[in-house]
């Protein structure tokens, strides 16, 4: 392969180096009272190079987005599969100036690095990389895996049958109703939460439906809760959140990104989040209900991983 845009092995570089996941607050170390991090085995670890984010121009109706690793498409990306150690070669890059990333399962959100610059010949070796996920508070319960997509729950096994969103009304009748510390989710929580079909054409506008999460808290809590929904995909308009009765907020407006129509179990993945006050929970059984508005019986969501965090030294409007 010869031509000038084409750089032969001898002209591309090689990045090294090792990713080191700290994250604490399990279930398990939560209830120990185990607060610092240390060091945990990363599972399907996958790194990256890719360009830096950047701006996609308003067209007509369509506000200015930004345009991140996963839908780019004008720029080389370099890509590799790590073992649980976190140590990673990338061979074999075009030289430039890169973005590194990092995802793995059971890990909300994601690694990033900025500034990576890559020379014509030349190895890079970043030496060790600390991973600290984001955690706003601690964790009170969670759902599902982290691992950007729906294949734990319901059906997530076989989601590429067409029409499955059909059978939503079939196997919830009274739509999901989970309890912490009782449920399964892997056969309590459907692989998409979709609006209720009047049949099972999948055409038509189907009713508004609610799911409800129930959760016991040994005291009243106060500060500032953080709900972390990690979407594997989305079509519905929005996600209202209600607390024991009371609304609690919304996710804003979600992308339509044609998952669940196109009969996939992931699509473009992104996390929401719906801060709310602490106190409009209390000591003893709660109930939070996730709402999507009625439409289309494919314009819902498929959940990735949902967290419930508290911060109680926060204000509860900071």
């Amino acid at each position: 392969m010869t031509g000038v845009d084409y750089p032969k092995r001898s002209e591309r570089g090689t990045v090294t180096g090792q990713l080191v996941l700290y994250d604490a607050l399990t279930d398990q170390e939560l209830l120990s009272g185990l607060r610092e991090p240390h060091a945990s085995p990363l599972l399907n670890l996958r790194i990256g190079l890719a360009h830096a984010d950047y701006p996609l121009p308003a067209r007509g109706k369509q506000a200015q987005r930004t345009v991140d690793w996963q839908r780019d498409a004008k720029y080389y990306e370099f890509w590799t599969r790590v073992g649980p150690d976190g140590r990673f070669t990338i061979p074999n890059i075009r030289p430039g100036t890169y973005a590194l990333h990092a995802i793995a399962d059971n890990v909300l959100g994601e690694f990033e690095g900025t500034g990576i610059k890559v020379t014509s010949g030349a190895p890079l070796d970043l030496g060790l990389l600390n991973w600290i996920p984001q955690r706003y508070g601690r964790q009170l319960w969670d759902i599902g895996i982290p691992d950007r997509t729906a294949g734990e729950f319901l059906h997530g096994d076989h989601y590429y049958q067409w029409g499955l969103y059909n059978q939503y009304p079939k196997d919830f009748p009274n739509d999901v109703n989970y309890v912490i510390g009782v449920s399964d989710y892997h056969r309590d929580w459907n692989y998409a939460q979709v609006p209720r079909a009047a049949d099972n054409t999948g055409t038509g506008i189907g009713a508004a439906t609610t799911w409800t999460i129930r959760f016991v808290l040994p005291n009243a809590p106060k500060g500032r809760a953080i709900l972390r929904l990690s979407l594997a995909g989305s079509s519905a308009k929005r996600i209202s959140v209600g607390v024991n009765g009371a609304p609690a907020g919304d996710t804003g407006p979600l992308e339509d990104t044609a998952t669940i129509r196109r009969d996939a179990d992931r699509g473009y993945w992104r996390e929401v989040y719906v801060p709310f006050d602490a106190a409009l929970m209390k000591a003893g059984d709660n109930a939070m209900t996730l709402t999507i508005p009625a439409g289309n019986v494919m314009s819902g969501v498929e959940y990735d991983y949902l967290r419930l965090e508290l911060d109680d030294t926060a204000s509860a409007t900071k």
